[in-house]
This record gives C-alpha cells, sequence and structure tokens, in this order.
C-alpha cells in the first residue's frame, strides 16, 4: 500500500480531487489505508460518502478497508443513506474477497453474510432490508458462479 496522501481531513476539498486523480489513474488500490482511515472519520460525512461511492473502483480491497465498510453498513448509530452506501460498497468488495479464494477473503465473506443475516432479523426500515437482501443476492451469485 501507498503512504497516506489525503492529509489534513478537516480541509477537504483537495481530497475529493485527489480521490478523482487517483480513479483516473487507476491507482486507488494503492491507497487504500488512507481510505479506510478516511472510513473511520466520523467528523466529515461528505468524505466517507464520497469514499463508499469511490470504492467500486477498487481491484483488490484489503482486509483492513472490508472490515471498516462492514462496520459502516452495521452500525446502528450512523444514519441510514451511509449505511445504505455501505452495503451498496460491499455488493461490489464481497464478491472480490470470493474470487481471491484465499482464508482472509473467505473470513471477509462469512462476516459479512453473518452480520447482514442479522440484520434481515432485525427490525429496520424496509428500504434497509431491500439492500441487505440485494446484497446477500449478489454474494450468492458470486459464490454460486465460482463453482
Amino acid at each position: 500500500m501507498g503512504s497516506d496522501i489525503f492529509g489534513n481531513l478537516i480541509d477537504w476539498g483537495h481530497i475529493i480531487e485527489t480521490l478523482d486523480r487517483l480513479i483516473e489513474l487507476k491507482q486507488l488500490d494503492r491507497y487504500q489505508d488512507g481510505l479506510t482511515r478516511i472510513l473511520r472519520y466520523r467528523d466529515n460525512w461528505r468524505l466517507r460518502e464520497t469514499v463508499l461511492k469511490h470504492i467500486v473502483h477498487l481491484a483488490e480491497p484489503t482486509e483492513e478497508l472490508v472490515h471498516e465498510v462492514i462496520n459502516i453498513a452495521v452500525d446502528e448509530d450512523t444514519y441510514l443513506d451511509m449505511r445504505i452506501l455501505a452495503f451498496d460498497a460491499l455488493s461490489h468488495l464481497i464478491p472480490l474477497c470470493i474470487k481471491r479464494n484465499d482464508i482472509k477473503g473467505h473470513n471477509l465473506v462469512e462476516t459479512a453474510i453473518e452480520n447482514m443475516n442479522k440484520l434481515l432479523n432485525s427490525p429496520q426500515p424496509p428500504i434497509f432490508h431491500e439492500v441487505v437482501t440485494k446484497a446477500l443476492k449478489t454474494i450468492k451469485k458470486t459464490q454460486e458462479n465460482r463453482f
């Protein structure tokens, strides 16, 4: 992984430009430590949402980044729109973990599925159940196609 080029997260305007540039250069994967740091930084919702939307450009997600996206998705103290973005991101990340076909990838998949099933068995807004169900279907389809 590359160093954290995002710098100060309070002065965030340049960060969105940097993310766009990294996507254009197809180098976003190299800066996942910084992406994970942004996702953990709760004081700037715009940055967190932007990173969740840009995750679809990752080719080889790190275990730490996937865990952080799972944490956002299942955190009931996080507002619903952010959690939905996290599940959309997981719909991209988890199939990549399945395709890795290693123990870390397998553990991430199991953790994600377990958390999604818990959420489906708990009272949640209908739109949230739809998003979780869609993510689970994507994961299961990828698992079936792998064999």
